[in-house]
């Protein structure tokens, strides 16, 4: 363990290094002078106005993740490592996805900024089908090759037991997550950080974390399992509904175009 965290710390370190030496080395467009070192509070401000609810989610996350391991930590060891090796999976078929969404991101910020709203709103479309149609393959792959994904880590029966239906309960509304990620981008791409944080941390704080404790009071570990595609389905349908809002309210506005 302190191996690994030492092979992060130093991978991290020269990666920004590397990333310091190509800005200096005048490899870029990007020119970076003393002068420039000067504080703007204005573009500050606006970067945090964008970016301080994406690091609120992520310590949120983070904070989430520590409440489940300690739930988990109430039945065995084992089933904390059957969390960790099926969120590893996952993140897997999560690589296209995030691809897909940081696309339409600029996209979305591009049209929204000249007006273009009507081709904003085909491109979110678009991108949503290919995100549910993408995370609905992903999610029959990883139902079907559950044991032997997992196997790859570890073996043992006992373990699979436990894992494999784990990870098919956990992963049951993947799907719809696509959507929600394409949700997340649209209202980021129209600078609606505060929203994109509500949204997150409905799906964390308003139903995992509730759930997680309820369902695991009655079904054991089993409920901690659903809790997990429960919130990601009431996620869904909270970011839907209000996305939905904004789109009406934007179709009557006299700027609506191509």
């Amino acid at each position: 363990v302190t191996g690994a965290a030492l092979a992060t710390v130093i991978s991290q370190a020269i990666a920004g290094l590397l990333c310091l030496f190509y800005i200096l080395a005048k490899k870029s467009a990007y020119h970076v002078g003393i002068a420039d070192m000067r504080p703007n509070y204005k573009i500050i401000k606006e970067i945090y106005r964008v970016g301080l609810p994406s690091m609120l989610t992520q310590i949120t996350e983070s904070i989430t993740f520590m409440l489940l391991n300690n739930v988990l930590s109430g039945f065995s060891s084992m089933a904390i490592a059957a969390v960790g090796i099926i969120m590893r999976v996952v993140d897997f078929a999560f690589m296209p996805i995030i691809g897909i969404s940081n696309g339409l991101l600029p996209i979305t910020g591009y049209n929204y900024g000249a007006r273009k709203w009507k081709r904003m709103w085909k491109a979110f479309r678009l991108a949503s089908l290919w995100l549910v149609g993408l995370m609905s393959v992903a999610t029959v792959f990883l139902m079907i090759f559950a044991p032997q994904l997992i196997g790859i880590f570890n073996q043992e029966p006992e373990f699979l037991e436990l894992a494999v239906p784990a990870m098919r309960i956990m992963i049951a509304m993947l799907p719809v997550i696509g959507l929600a990620i394409g949700t997340t981008s649209v209202f980021q791409g129209m600078g609606r950080g505060l929203t994109v944080l509500f949204l997150s941390l409905s799906r964390q704080l308003i139903f995992f974390i509730p759930a997680m404790y309820i369902m695991a009071h009655f079904w054991g570990l089993t409920g901690v399992w659903i809790s997990m595609p429960f919130s990601d389905l009431c996620g869904v349908f909270v970011a839907v509904v209000w996305l939905v809002i904004v789109f009406r309210k934007m179709r009557k506005h006299p700027n609506w175009q191509e």
